[in-house]
């Protein structure tokens, strides 16, 4: 039984051609890939069967009570998960490579291992897809990056020692990521002249950065009520908080939001001793700092998400694991990265990230940079497997976050750097830094008003996962519902762009960070393609009339909090503003 030659579907089905001319008992993973790879000459093993796998969800769907095309998508799926053991499937592969750069590259790393940096093979002839340059340069910044990780990775191999910074260089070069969120003066950015860098670094700060709204009027206009009335201390703040929380209106939304600005104050009056560097911190544990300081944070941020939820404790995503096995096939008991703690969706049985974070209690030099190596490639990682889950229906607010606590100076675990991760082109990979703040330390006016910018971006923050976790629902919806159509999906997205095509894989330690025994990602480069595909992008270089409505209203007067009875209603002092009903005269 073949695919019926009429078959209609506006979806993403990556060998309709394939399944339309080949009888079912012939689809097996070896001629699945066969066909991949002939559509997609240089694709890698771990793109096709991102590819393999969409299209069992698929036909599962189209032959729901067909049991001969069931067992034979069964006898696939069990293919996959043995594919180590298939000798079949690593000859095609192998043969694959032969005519790739990938095969080079795999030479390359053998040969340089076992010689001196004076006799290093040529690497400047491997080129990336990405097709950015900066200035007149004839190399762009993906083939930059890469090419010079390779050169550190010579060394690393050699067991020559490599700086911090150098390893991390190594590390995002060989991971196809340009960090912007280091600018120390022997960071990745310094591959590049000034010039270059302040090109590089506006070009993308002003695509990806986001631009965080101000929060709903009622809650801007309740911080700064708090800020105002906690000059010395907090606990006026919590009591109007508290206060505020007893009205019966309130969504669970709204809830939340409160609990969250009340949450900070928290911190401040019951958990000092935890911030003071001057405390033993060997007393608590970095997962301690997590749970009383920053869990509380996410769960009220997103516990109105459905199947969304925190995950701590050291945890490891299973296509991390998945992936390092891929990279160290003659290694046994392979594990992926650590992460301190996820954000991460539910779908069915499969865990998806989108957020991953990092907790280090002080300001050790080497701990932090390695922590942001690792979140480098988690972020990079976890973006990967949603752009499988999207592929050809990729929106580009699909993109996956890091944070990354640590110390700062004499206080312990209350710094932190927000991050996120983007595909901007074929083969390269962008970290943007997104936000940094500190939790609040002082009961004054004035750093509490400040922290309002931290207030506006975590609701942006916020707002970007709920988007984003829509998008990859209904992107998975469509893949698994087909309508009464048969075979007809209930969108178009044959005409989108497969930007799958663009992953790269990730590079992973090997077992003791012995440098001997590292391997270079295969599909480092992508495939050499034609200059008349690619698109080559140079980077060249109403407040009056309140005002007005109040002049004469004295400031000196008003109760705890601020508000004054007014015959326009009850102005605020802090605020500046009307409110038609005092806030606290309905509890």
């Amino acid at each position: 039984m073949k695919l019926p030659t009429d078959f209609k579907a506006d979806i993403t089905l990556h060998l309709k051609e394939f399944l339309q001319e080949t009888e079912h008992e012939l689809w097996t993973l070896l001629e699945l890939d066969k066909a991949l790879i002939k559509k997609h000459p240089g694709i890698s093993k771990k793109q096709a069967h991102g590819k393999v796998k969409n299209d069992l969800v698929v036909l599962k769907k189209l032959y729901p009570e067909v049991k001969h095309i069931l067992n034979q998508l069964k006898s696939v799926e069990k293919e996959i998960k043995s594919e180590k053991k298939n000798v079949a499937l690593d000859t095609l592969w192998n043969k694959c490579k032969d005519s790739l750069d990938a095969n080079e590259i795999e030479l390359y790393s053998k040969r340089a291992s076992q010689m001196k940096e004076s006799n290093l093979p040529d690497s400047n002839k491997y080129k990336e897809n990405d097709n950015i340059f900066v200035n007149e340069s004839d190399c762009s910044i993906g083939t930059t990056i890469k090419r010079h990780a390779l050169k550190l990775h010579h060394k690393y191999q050699q067991n020559e020692p490599l700086s911090n910074r150098e390893r991390k260089i190594m590390v995002a070069g060989l991971s196809s990521i340009l960090d912007l969120n280091d600018v120390s003066v022997d960071s990745q950015l310094s591959l590049f002249t000034v010039s270059e860098r302040n090109r590089i670094t506006s070009y993308f700060l002003k695509k990806y950065r986001l631009d965080p709204k101000k929060m709903p009027k009622i809650f801007e206009n309740t911080w700064i009520i708090v800020c105002n009335v906690s000059k010395s201390s907090v606990e006026p703040g919590q009591r109007y908080l508290r206060k505020l929380l007893a009205t019966e209106s309130l969504s669970k939304e709204e809830i939340n939001i409160l609990e969250m600005m009340k949450h900070f104050l928290d911190i401040m009056e019951d958990y000092p001793h935890l911030l003071m560097k001057e405390s033993k911190k060997d007393k608590y544990t970095e997962n301690d700092y997590f749970r009383v300081l920053w869990s509380r944070l996410f769960e009220l941020l997103f516990s109105t998400i459905r199947n969304v939820r925190i995950k701590s404790g050291e945890s490891v995503p299973i296509f991390s694991t998945n992936n390092k096995a891929m990279l160290y096939l003659q290694e046994a008991n392979i594990i992926g990265f650590k992460i301190d703690a996820r954000l991460v969706l539910d779908i069915g049985d499969e865990e998806h990230d989108l957020v991953a974070l990092e907790v280090a209690k002080d300001d050790n030099d080497t701990k932090i940079i390695q922590d942001n190596a690792k979140l480098l490639r988690e972020a990079k990682d976890d973006l990967n497997n949603l752009i499988e889950i999207v592929s050809t229906s990729y929106d580009e607010q699909v993109f996956t976050w890091s944070f990354q606590v640590s110390g700062e100076g004499y206080v312990l675990c209350a710094n932190c750097h927000i991050s996120t991760s983007h595909i901007a082109s074929d083969g390269l990979y962008v970290s943007i830094p997104q936000h940094s703040f500190h939790l609040p330390m002082i009961a004054a006016t004035q750093p509490l008003l400040e922290f309002k910018k931290t207030l506006e971006f975590l609701f942006e923050f916020k707002n970007h996962i709920v988007d984003m976790v829509a998008i990859i629902n209904q992107n998975n919806i469509r893949r698994n519902s087909i309508n009464d159509n048969f075979g007809r999906f209930s969108q178009n997205s044959s005409s989108r762009r497969d930007i799958s095509l663009w992953t790269r894989e990730t590079w992973y330690t090997p077992h003791r960070n012995e440098g001997k025994s590292s391997v270079i990602p295969s599909h480092l480069f992508g495939l050499r393609r034609p200059a008349s595909l690619l698109e080559k992008l140079l980077l060249f270089s109403s407040d009056n009339e309140a005002d007005n409505a109040n002049s004469s209203v004295s400031e000196d007067n008003g109760d705890a909090y601020g508000f004054i009875k007014t015959q326009s209603g009850w102005y605020n002092k802090y605020t500046k503003e009307i409110h038609e009903n005092h806030p606290l005269h309905d509890i």
